[in-house]
């Protein structure tokens, strides 16, 4: 099995590198989704299917979206201030989910960009339901690995 229909997610394609990967509906702010196999997998391996909690996550976020965002911006804009010395950033409006990526351990993950104070960086903010976990910041190129060990912690 090459692809998979969601009846939430939409289409669903096998990466063997990356696992199943995605796109939001299409509108102003859509974005990648991606869901990490558990483990390697090879073109002679049957690919693990996504978890129920995998799909369960990325119907939640698609759910409630806006306020998903909003929790994720703030932390990234907390951290920048309290770790890094910088501004908080711009508001909510402002930022863009590029990404949304369940990794190895099923934990969600936002990938996070804006353009008005830091053009080159990718936030990533691990979440566990609406609870920010864990900011790392990234280069604001494409990003094929664990969430986890992306970047820096911030």
């Amino acid at each position: 099995m090459d692809e998979l229909e969601h009846p939430a997610l939409g289409l669903l394609k096998l990466h063997y590198e990356m696992g199943w990967i995605g796109r939001s509906d299409p509108g102003p702010d859509f974005f990648d989704l991606v869901i990490m196999f558990p483990s390697s997998v090879d073109a002679f391996d049957d690919p693990p299917l996504p978890t129920a909690e995998a799909f369960a996550a990325l119907e939640h976020l698609m759910r409630d979206i806006d306020a998903i965002k909003a929790t994720a911006v703030n932390a990234v804009c907390a951290a920048r201030e309290a770790r890094l010395n910088w501004r908080a950033g711009p508001v909510v409006e402002a930022w863009s989910i590029v990404e949304a990526r369940i990794d190895r351990e099923g934990a969600l993950w936002l990938g996070l960009h804006e353009y008005e104070t830091d053009e080159y960086s990718r936030w990533l903010v691990r979440l566990s339901g609406r609870q920010p976990i864990q900011v790392r910041r990234t280069a604001a190129l494409e990003m094929r690995g664990d969430p986890s060990e992306e970047g820096l912690l911030v």
